[in-house]
């Protein structure tokens, strides 16, 4: 199952970190690491990445029942690799070893989910986080030919303004591999005050998910299908509670992010048996297979895709009728969705799959972004310090342009004194040129999909 090319969509990089990095990472930062997922955790709680998640690749738990005792232990694995996550190499490092990790297990595109704007104001450089990600998603992609895109995520629980934030670095960096915006986080907290920064988003020419159905019932997946609110919903599970909302999504084709085994671990289904796949595969709903918390779970995508055939009996058949649908609802450019399709239809007919590997396209970024590392860093930018809540109809002065055509978007006021190393206070600037240029635009007719030659 691991040799069938998969489409991952619904995959929160925080929760993807491998727990031996992470516990490499803590000790360089001074924060204990358990040395297993599930032991005691420091660094504080306070629910900052509860839509986030938390964990390490090479730990996690097995799928037999819930994972956590509660939230709040839930919460408290978050806190703790937000704890660990303090400079740009430690960005960099996770998100080139998460490409490394998805190649392996037969993902040929992921859409990886971030909380950037979260990690900037904790560091006090809004740009660091995600720059310092996109780099290292680079140079994996450079090194396993995996083509990725990145989903700027943010809690319902935290204020709109930081929504506002991550809207504007999506924009800012929709030329380097962001893609769309998502709302997560407890289901418990509403949408509506969001509804302005989801309409903005799609004025902007940005794509929209949003979590709703996993905790909450029915009536969040209904709020999230008004239109302009989510182009995919994340989980959806609670649909099957509605017969009537199953034919509403069977008939206007919404893709659902399906991640059983964080279901399970969470508490939202009983056991890997018992969860609602096969009754919404039954109602012929678009469904994609996914695993959103995969290091605290202990769960890879193929381990999901082995369970179709082992707990659901579906054939191999239906399991690349899944894996197509993965493809044909993400956000990649069409020359990608085809070429993944055309490899899953090489999968199913037993012939060999993958056709390329890192191209002449993919080796010349490389160089690229390597000479911009080792170029003289300039002199530390500040943050902004206009973050309030723009009115209704706002959009930012940078909204559509590239990182590196924006030059003054900061003020002279300087982040606080607990923001991040000296050693990394100058290296926000070129680490966005190294991610832009690392990145070629989404439109770029000349670059073959998987880092392949024509």
């Amino acid at each position: 199952m691991r040799a069938l090319p998969k489409a991952h969509l619904h995959v929160h990089l925080e929760s993807a970190v491998r727990w031996s990095t992470l516990r490499e990472i803590g000790a360089a930062n001074g924060v204990p690491v358990p040395d297993r997922p599930g032991g005691d955790h420091d660094g504080g709680h306070d629910g900052e990445h509860d839509d986030g998640h938390g964990g390490g690749h090479d730990g996690g738990h097995a799928r037999g029942g819930p994972a956590f005792t509660d939230f709040a232990d839930f919460f408290a694995r978050n806190a703790l690799v937000r704890a660990c996550l303090r400079t740009a190499e430690d960005f960099r490092r996770v998100a080139r070893e998460f490409c490394a990790d998805q190649a392996a297990d037969g993902v040929r595109y992921v859409e990886v989910s971030f909380t950037a704007a979260a990690h900037g104001e904790r560091l006090g450089d809004p740009d660091l986080p995600l720059a310092a990600v996109l780099a290292g998603l680079a140079e994996g992609r450079a090194e396993t030919g995996m083509e990725y895109r990145v989903i700027l995520d943010h809690s319902r629980r935290r204020p709109v303004n930081r929504a506002w934030s991550t809207l504007d670095l999506a924009g800012r960096y929709a030329g380097a591999g962001v893609v769309a915006v998502g709302l997560a986080g407890d289901e418990a907290y509403p949408v509506d005050p969001f509804v302005a920064v989801f309409a903005a988003a799609r004025d902007r020419g940005l794509r929209v998910v949003h979590h709703a159905g996993e905790a909450a019932g029915p009536e969040s997946i209904r709020r999230a299908l008004d239109p302009g609110l989510a182009e995919r919903i994340g989980h959806g599970i609670r649909a099957v509670d509605d017969p009537r909302l199953l034919a509403e999504l069977a008939e206007r084709r919404v893709p659902l992010e399906v991640c059983p085994a964080s279901n399970v671990a969470l508490g939202f289904a009983p056991t890997p048996a018992a969860h609602p796949l096969p009754r919404l595969l039954d109602a012929g709903l678009v469904v994609t297979l996914n695993t959103d918390i995969p290091a605290m779970v202990g769960v890879t995508l193929t381990d999901e895709y082995a369970r179709l055939r082992t707990g659901y009996g579906c054939s191999d058949a239906e399991i690349a009728a899944i894996a197509r649908a993965a493809a044909a609802a993400s956000f990649a450019p069409a020359a990608v969705r085809r070429h993944l399709d055309a490899e899953i239809g090489r999968w199913l007919a037993g012939q060999p799959v993958f056709d390329g590997g890192p191209g002449k396209s993919s080796r010349r970024a490389t160089r690229a972004v390597l000479r911009l590392a080792a170029a003289r860093r300039p002199a530390p930018r500040r943050r902004r310090t206009d973050a309030g809540t723009p009115p209704v109809g706002h959009r930012s002065a940078t909204a559509g342009t590239s990182p590196s055509a924006d030059p003054a978007s900061r003020s002279a006021d300087g982040p606080p004194a607990s923001a991040v190393r000296r050693t990394d206070a100058g290296r926000s600037d070129s680490l966005r040129l190294f991610a832009v240029a690392a990145h070629p635009p989404l439109s770029d007719p000349d670059r073959p999909p998987f880092g392949g030659s024509r």
